[in-house]
């Protein structure tokens, strides 16, 4: 035998001898809960085997089906009766079920527990079929697989995801002084939220009964709202103990109370699980669009940060090759004018002087709507200052302050945005506020940050629409993952925005 093989018959045989050990004592505790043996059966057990079935590799169904089969052999050894034939033909029916639900045990949960309903209901459906020759009622025979599926399989499902599904970790001496985090908090939460149920389906007098299902939504709902669907089947696992634990007279118990038990326990799993995946729903669609929104405000800044490199160089550009020209071209009529001695010429080389100064302005207007030159000729703060001075502010006694500090470097990106925005700011102020008094407030760092306030007579929502290059102001701030808030009313206007670091 060779090694692998020898490593799956060790597999196998501890597999045969925990599912054994786990299926009897299932049965024990169910036929605590339920009149028959045939019911404590296909009660917890057969939900144990179903679930370990649709959760392992099928390289290991073999061991515990054969499990399966060996305790329902010995149950027939020490209690006699044909029910233990037809239950295990039930056993081997099964087969088809799980075969089925393999094939989405370890996709997205909710299908698979979608599935785990449809294949509690699947089992009871067969488990009544045979209910004629089986020693039991069918509405038990119905209510008990179902319920058991419905507690069981989520559990299996959660044991496996949280056991294998996530990478392991290998011990070694570095994680010898790691200390360990213990949840206080979480197992507090938990504790309380089970002594609160245990107290209230136990201790109400029989007058308040009605009240104590409705007290089993209160730690769902709470786990739920913390821990997604495994926080509310959690909460459905300590609702279930405490119904139990309200159902302990066992020799008192009637076909009733046990139908009573089973729908209080299946019902109450079944809108955990509901409410919990339909939180877990949302969250998931809140997590995908703040994912979208950071990926849209990443390509946002790359589309900013291009533009803004396409911008320099296009004005680079501009200013060697058409700037070169022009002078050339005036050089060009200056010798034309020299050599001309009639003047016969002069009128035509006036006006070539005048036609390459045309182009001249004109494209030293287009070099500064592409981009301000100044940044590249001094620094950042005495290019503001230099706008405010240019918009002449102290010629109509306008007081302006500015105060601008550096607390990290920044890109090019953020002073260009920067710079731009204060620009339209002031001259907004200059043609429209009417106010004495301007404040420029501007940080520099990881997350920068402009301020510019003003006494002014303010405006109306509407011009923020309609004008004063606000909307664009804002729109550019966001698509960089800023912030922009504008402030107005007849005692003055604040423009506050916050850009993050941009490489």
């Amino acid at each position: 035998m060779n090694k692998a093989t020898v490593n799956w018959v060790i597999n196998a045989l501890c597999i045969l001898f925990f599912v054994l050990c786990a299926w009897v004592s299932l049965w024990v505790i169910s036929r605590f809960l339920l009149p028959t043996n045939t019911l404590a059966v296909v009660f917890l057990p057969f939900a144990c085997r179903l679930g370990l079935i649709i959760t392992t590799r099928r390289t290991y169904w073999a061991a515990i089906y054969l499990a399966e089969w060996l305790a329902l052999a010995i149950l027939f050894q020490y209690l006699p009766s044909q029910d233990w034939l037809r239950l295990g033909l039930l056993s081997i029916l099964s087969w088809p079920i799980c075969h089925v639900l393999t094939a989405y045990a370890h996709r997205h949960h909710w299908p698979f527990l979608l599935l785990a309903s449809v294949a509690g209901l699947g089992q009871s459906a067969t488990i009544v079929s045979l209910g004629a020759t089986l020693s039991s009622d069918n509405m038990l025979l119905l209510l008990a697989p179902l319920t058991a599926m419905l507690i069981v399989l989520p559990c299996c499902y959660l044991l496996t995801f949280y056991l294998f599904s996530k990478p392991w970790g290998m011990v070694s001496a570095r994680i010898a002084h790691t200390p360990i985090l213990f949840h206080w908090r979480d197992g507090l939460i938990c504790s309380a939220a089970f002594i609160f149920n245990l107290l209230i389906q136990t201790q109400l007098p029989p007058s308040l009964d009605r009240f104590a299902p409705f007290c089993l939504a209160i730690p769902i709902i709470l786990f739920a709202l913390k821990y997604g669907w495994q926080g509310a089947f959690l909460a459905t696992l300590f609702n279930s103990l405490a119904l139990v634990a309200a159902h302990t007279d066992a020799s008192a118990t009637t076909t009733v109370a046990t139908v009573e038990l089973l729908l209080s326990l299946a019902v109450q799993t079944m809108t955990g699980i509901g409410l919990g995946l339909a939180v877990q729903r949302q969250r998931d669609l809140t997590t995908g669009i703040q994912q979208q929104l950071r990926k849209n405000q990443y390509l946002s800044r790359q589309l900013i940060s291009t533009e803004e490199k396409i911008r320099r160089d296009i004005a680079r550009e501009l200013h060697d090759y058409v700037g070169q020209n022009i002078t050339a071209i005036k050089t060009h009529a200056n010798i034309i004018k020299r050599l001309d001695n009639d003047h016969a010429y002069a009128p035509y080389v006036q006006v070539i002087e005048d036609m390459s100064m045309n182009i001249y302005q004109s494209t030293k207007t287009l070099l500064a709507q592409l981009r301000p030159t100044v940044l590249d000729d001094v620094s950042f703060d005495d290019a503001v200052s230099q706008l405010a001075h240019d918009m002449g502010f102290a010629a109509q006694g306008i007081d302006i302050k500015l105060s601008i500090t550096h607390h990290h470097p920044v890109s090019d990106t953020v002073r260009v945005t920067l710079y731009r925005i204060c620009q339209e700011a002031l001259n907004n102020i200059h043609k429209h506020a009417n106010a004495r008094h301007v404040a420029v407030v501007i940080s520099l760092g990881h997350t920068s940050a402009l301020q510019v306030t003003d006494d002014g007579c303010g405006f109306t929502p509407k011009d923020t629409v309609n004008g004063f290059g606000l909307k664009g102001i804002r729109e550019r701030v966001v698509a960089m993952g800023g912030d922009c808030d504008i402030q107005s009313n007849q005692n003055g206007t604040s423009l506050t925005l916050s850009l993050p670091h941009i490489p």
